[in-house]
């Protein structure tokens, strides 16, 4: 199956597909919903469960899952272009990690938070709680599906506490300018909150050169791992700024002689005032971790990682050419953006009908091919997405089933 490891333990394969057997049994281009993951992430997490089974835990246990959480935490900070000090795992997906940087920024009576008008129900959910505390809720408007960084320009102030935005449009698949966010976040002191599910693992994001101080996402997406584990990465700059979240056990430094030592011994005083860290653990929730979902998510990472961010560009860019130039031609409106700099793994068309929109989705997955129907603020249509283990052939199918569907 696989050709040979790599040093850094990403793996090289014949051929990705091959390691997705759901590839093999359905035309999949539904990622922005949810992903599959790959045999070596079902395998992994088979030898963690076979060994809690029998109750494994002989002296290199500890050693095994904490290689395994540092692994995926390296992993996971070269796809974002971080430094791995500075992230943290949550215990589901974005919203946790959202609501986690929300709590630690506190934001004061008076103040305002800004996100846009075509982002998921989770910002406008937790956006909602602080309304209840007497802060500002400021919507971005978009332009046909896009943004534009002039508008956003007129809605901060020097009480803007943070602009919390989707980087990639879960209807449309518009990619925001982050750095052109940034620098008017950063203008006024305030901080950019980034929900990033429909853009890691996707396309390329750097948070250092993009000046991102804080990012939630969730690895059952793009990231091709079951659900129940997402992720925080707050910059250096930004924590120092921002209030502790969370107390628990794993927060603190650890006890000298290491956590065993700790609990054997007899004569801890456990109302001691502990000492916390302030790397990763202060946004961290502290308790036993999700190792399944790291050690799942560590598989899927070195598949994805296991090809460069240009070919998985190029892939990606090559089925959407074909998909905006084949749909064009049959007569839809084209939702997602055309050039480069703003498109994504998202593509959105509509027949200009909500209901002629939902015969065309039924008709798809009814032939196998799966995609979703999304929509927004007045904006949606059929949003197929896309990534780097498609083929030419996967939208082939989907051109000619749009066609057979138009034809009828």
């Amino acid at each position: 199956m696989f050709t040979r490891y790599l040093a850094a333990n990403a793996y090289v394969a014949m051929d990705h597909r091959d390691i997705f057997p759901a590839l093999s049994r359905r035309t999949y281009l539904n990622w922005a919903s949810v992903g599959t993951p790959p045999v070596t992430a079902v395998s992994a997490v088979s030898e963690f469960m076979n060994r809690m089974s029998s109750m494994d835990f002989n002296p290199d246990f500890p050693t095994f899952v904490e290689k395994a959480e540092t692994e995926t935490r390296q992993n996971l900070a070269r796809l974002i272009s971080s430094d791995a000090s500075e992230l943290s795992f949550t215990g589901s997906s974005t919203t946790e990690g959202v609501q986690i940087f929300m709590q630690s920024l506190n934001p004061r009576k008076g103040s305002n938070l800004i996100t846009t008008d075509l982002d998921f129900p989770l910002m406008f959910t937790e956006l909602q709680k602080w309304r209840t505390n007497g802060v500002e809720t400021r919507i971005w408007k978009n332009r046909s599906g896009g943004f534009n960084a002039e508008d956003l320009a007129k809605l901060v102030d020097d009480d803007t506490a943070a602009i919390a935005i989707s980087s990639v449009n879960w209807v449309t698949g518009f990619r925001i300018d982050l750095d052109e966010v940034s620098r008017v976040a950063h203008e006024h002191g305030a901080l950019l909150l980034v929900d990033s599910i429909q853009h890691v693992g996707s396309v390329e994001i750097d948070v250092k050169r993009e000046g991102v101080d804080a990012l939630s996402g969730g690895a059952h997406k793009w990231l091709l791992t079951p659900t129940g584990i997402g992720f925080l990465f707050v910059n250096k700059r930004a924590a120092h700024r921002l209030e502790r979240a969370n107390y628990g056990y794993e927060n603190v430094v650890v006890p000298e002689g290491g956590w065993q030592s700790f609990w054997e011994r007899r004569d801890k005083n456990l109302l001691a005032d502990y000492r916390f860290e302030d790397d990763f653990r202060k946004f961290q929730y502290g308790g036993m971790k999700n190792h399944g979902g790291q050690i799942a998510l560590n598989e899927a990472l070195k598949v994805i990682l296991s090809l460069d961010q240009q070919e998985r560009h190029s892939i990606v860019s090559k089925l959407r050419e074909t998909l905006t130039q084949s749909i064009s031609e049959l007569g839809f409106k084209l939702l997602s953006p055309f050039d480069d700099r703003h498109a994504s793994g998202i593509f959105t068309f509509s027949s200009g009908s909500e209901e002629t929109d939902r015969s065309l989705h039924r008709f798809l997955i009814s032939r196998g091919i799966m995609v979703s129907l999304r929509g927004s603020a007045g904006i949606g249509g059929v949003r197929v997405s896309v990534n780097f283990l498609n083929d030419d052939s996967d939208v082939e199918k989907l051109i000619d089933a749009v066609r057979i569907w138009k034809s009828r």
